[in-house]
């Protein structure tokens, strides 16, 4: 694309796996973290742009891009110590995408004074807080319930599961625009147990509670990955019973704390998570730029 001061910036398409590899050594190299949506979009052959930073003909930072409809979301990944570099990295993203609606997901590192100025030049249309929440199943044991749940069959559930997903995150930029590519990409990677995607609900899927434990994450760790109740099974209390029988779930593999991310105006999630003594550990912020 062009070169600023020291660094050289180009665009890069990861149809190549060549170029694949230079981002993924990137990331292992940083001590930024890269989304899963985002992080599968990498490990595919799906052709995508992305912007890199060089120095010394190696990259030392990139936006990292993935399109959500309308919406173009970017995170920013830099190695260790090269702040400036990150923020190069946000201008020439700003410049290829101009024109388009883009999301920029804070680093996991923190905003440096440099980025901040440089994200301050742009009219901001909104603002988006992720908060990650975890729960010690040993200091707060699951309930018991009587709910009657399945596990998850994909030529029977998966296109009920997709319906009602889609329909209980309607405007939600990512959940709410489920595919059955999407959910087939999930179901394909080597973390996934049939046996910890629940589903309730007898000629449709009235409530979810999908599980997913990673031994990459570290042993004893869970995830509540996707929970939800379809529109008519709302206030009911569905929500809930779903969450207590998924941390049950995993509490009978071994997990003793479970993760959530939920967003941050999320008021009725974050009431059922405190109620079920979900603490927050961590929130990454975002800004829409159109």
């Amino acid at each position: 694309m062009s070169s600023t001061s020291a660094f050289d910036v180009e665009l890069i398409t990861t149809a190549s796996a060549h170029e694949r590899l230079r981002l993924q050594d990137l990331i292992e190299r940083s001590p930024d973290v890269v989304s899963e949506h985002k992080a599968l979009g990498l490990a595919s052959s799906r052709t995508q742009r992305h912007v890199g930073v060089r120095l010394a003909n190696q990259f030392v930072a990139a936006a990292i891009v993935a399109q959500h409809g309308e919406v173009w979301n970017v995170e920013l990944i830099a190695h260790t110590n090269s702040e400036h570099a990150r923020m190069v990295a946000f201008d020439a993203v700003m410049v290829d995408l101009d024109g388009e609606v883009v999301q920029l997901w804070e680093p996991t590192t923190g905003l440096s004074v440099e980025l901040e100025e440089a994200i301050s030049r742009y009219d901001v249309d909104d603002t988006r807080t992720l908060l990650h929440l975890t729960r010690d199943l040993t200091l707060h044991h699951p309930e018991l319930s009587e709910l009657e749940a399945r596990t998850f069959a994909i030529e029977r559930d998966g296109a009920a599961f997709i319906t009602a997903n889609n329909l209980a995150f309607a405007g939600h930029k990512e959940q709410g625009a489920w595919t059955a590519s999407t959910l087939n990409e999930r179901i394909a990677q080597p973390w996934f147990d049939a046996s910890l995607f629940l589903v309730s609900g007898e000629a449709s899927v009235a409530g979810w509670c999908w599980c997913k434990i990673d031994p990459s994450h570290g042993e004893g760790h869970g995830e509540i990955y996707v929970i939800g109740t379809s529109p008519s099974a709302q206030g009911q209390g569905l929500g809930r019973k779903m969450l207590e029988l998924g941390c049950a779930t995993m509490a009978g593999r071994g997990v003793t704390h479970v993760d959530l991310y939920v967003d941050g105006d999320n008021i009725a999630a974050l009431a059922l998570y405190e109620r079920a003594h979900f603490v927050e550990t961590s929130r990454r912020r975002s800004w829409l730029f159109s």
